[in-house]
């Protein structure tokens, strides 16, 4: 093989890759939807699962909303 060829590439990595690109594709709208503030529930489901930071910041009590009996919610 010389500098310029192209190495083969088995079918069954093909379809390892096609797999991977798929999960991260799910994996990156999830983020984004939590970004925006509306996840669904198999979106937030998804992100615990993996342990997203995002998630994880979206719970976290600094920024719970103030309740109008002084209580914050979270």
């Amino acid at each position: 093989m010389t500098v310029h060829e192209i190495p083969a590439v088995t079918t069954d990595r093909l379809q390892a890759v096609g797999r991977r690109l798929a999960e991260l594709d799910e994996l990156a709208r999830a983020e984004q939807a939590m970004a925006d503030g509306c996840p669904t529930a198999d979106q937030e489901l998804l992100l615990m699962s993996v342990g997203s930071l995002a998630h994880r910041a979206r719970r976290h009590r600094s920024i719970a909303v103030p309740r109008r009996d002084g209580r914050h919610e979270r």
